[in-house]
């Protein structure tokens, strides 16, 4: 009996889903739709790249077929527990800032960003994108 109670703690907070109130976009809906989301707070699906002192993104598809990619700004403890998820779909949570991506890809412009780009500031990881399933955007 000692052993069952720890053991329903832990599936009952497993299988616990987002409570926020922040919207929830896949990545590319996010890049499409900078001028209407920039600086709010938002949920974004994507999957995870490596992180590093100098890089860390969330990208539309495994990383060389991805045709979206948004960087994941520096965020208390965040790179520490983000890349136990790297190379997976995760949900993260985080200031919209747009900092390196097109607002108008008709411009012929190119944007190019050094160091660490942080189109998501503030990030704050949520877990696997089944937590925050039930309020995708469409």
């Amino acid at each position: 009996m000692r052993i069952l109670v720890p053991l329903l703690a832990i599936l009952t907070a497993s299988c616990s889903t987002y409570e926020g109130t922040a919207p929830v976009y896949s990545v590319k809906q996010a890049v499409e739709n900078v001028r209407a989301l920039k600086g709010q707070r938002i949920v974004v699906v994507g999957y995870l790249a490596d992180c590093q002192p100098l890089g860390c993104s969330l990208s539309d598809g495994r990383f060389r077929n991805s045709e979206y990619s948004l960087g994941l700004g520096h965020g208390p403890d965040f790179d520490r527990q983000v890349n136990k998820y790297a190379g997976r779909r995760v949900a993260v949570e985080a200031d919209y800032t747009a900092d390196c991506v097109d607002e108008d890809p008709t411009d012929d412009i190119l944007y190019v960003c050094t160091d660490r780009a942080t189109s998501l500031e503030n990030p704050t990881v949520i877990g696997p994108p089944y937590l925050v399933s039930n309020r995708m955007n469409k």
